[in-house]
């Protein structure tokens, strides 16, 4: 979805909220069913918007997407935060398919790194693929590995 269509759609719930707000005080004169269907269209619009302006711009990611080498990572020359973009293959670490929120190793020519999919495309992630990820660098866990949080993920 497209940022248009997102803020067109805000204002149209803020709009509606202020309507019925508007009802509810003077039901005496509407009656009490506008309300209700305004407020009821009001819950079903933000239950879309806010969705919607949770998801980031797919194109920023990979338009502000660095690469570094391994060694930059692991010395902490690398801000946490920063948008990066990794290349290697996806390894499992417990099942063939990698689910929306779940935790897997990417290896890499140099290394290897943890992976949060927060893929926002859903895309399907097998145990053995070769992909590239986007996302932003969320330092080195415990183990001392680099850990990025995946926004996008390209095979």
């Amino acid at each position: 979805m497209g940022f248009g269509i997102f803020v067109s759609l805000f204002i149209l719930s803020i709009l509606l909220f202020i309507v019925s707000i508007f009802l509810f005080v003077k039901r005496k004169k509407y009656g009490i069913k506008a309300p209700i269907a305004t407020s009821v269209i009001f819950i079903i619009l933000l239950c879309i918007v806010i969705p919607l302006g949770n998801q980031p711009e797919k194109g920023d990611y990979k338009k502000e997407a660095s690469t570094f080498s391994y060694d930059r990572y692991l010395n902490g020359s690398v801000p946490e935060g920063t948008i990066v973009k990794v290349q290697g293959q996806v390894i499992s670490l417990d099942k063939f398919t990698i689910d929306q929120e779940e935790v897997f190793l990417l290896d890499s020519e140099d290394g290897a790194f943890y992976v949060k999919n927060n893929n926002v495309d859903s895309t399907e992630i097998k145990d053995g693929e070769m992909i590239t990820v986007y996302g932003g660098y969320a330092g080195n866990g415990d183990s001392k590995s680099p850990s990025i949080n995946a926004q996008i993920i390209e095979k």
